[in-house]
């Protein structure tokens, strides 16, 4: 009976696909059109959790883009709070060259960022980050 247990949990544990958030962001980067790199990064101390770059020629670090980027998460969170009793989801910053899009990953520290280019169209890569944001969730 016991070694029946054991073999009923092993077949349980085996049948959960487990996700690390490297293959999301690549499963990302290949669906997403005009992608520079995408990555996550923790929303509290800047640090570069994983990035990915794109098909796109120019890629950026992801401990830079992470580093500069906290600190704009951080401001939003604050004005967020300011504003009142609701929560920082979403950013769009729109350069000369690229679009930035920065997502919380819901239930987690995280921050997903893409940075893509700018003759993207915007509302297909909102949408892949929000179907992606659920699959990123699911990693931790």
């Amino acid at each position: 009976r016991d070694t029946a247990t054991r073999a009923v949990q092993s077949l349980d544990y085996s049948a959960r696909e487990i996700v690390s958030p490297t293959k999301v962001l690549k499963a990302f980067a290949r669906e997403c059109t005009g992608l520079r790199t995408t990555g996550l990064f923790s929303s509290e101390d800047g640090l570069a959790l994983d990035f990915v770059s794109g098909m796109s020629a120019r890629g950026y670090d992801g401990d830079v883009l992470a580093a500069f980027f906290r600190d704009i998460v951080a401001g939003c969170v604050q004005t967020v709070n300011a504003l009142g009793p609701d929560a920082f989801v979403e950013l769009q910053i729109v350069l000369s060259e690229e679009v930035v899009l920065l997502r919380r990953v819901e239930g987690t520290p995280y921050i997903h960022i893409a940075v893509i280019n700018q003759g993207v169209r915007l509302g297909i890569a909102l949408v892949m980050m929000r179907r992606f944001g659920d699959r990123l969730s699911d990693c931790f």
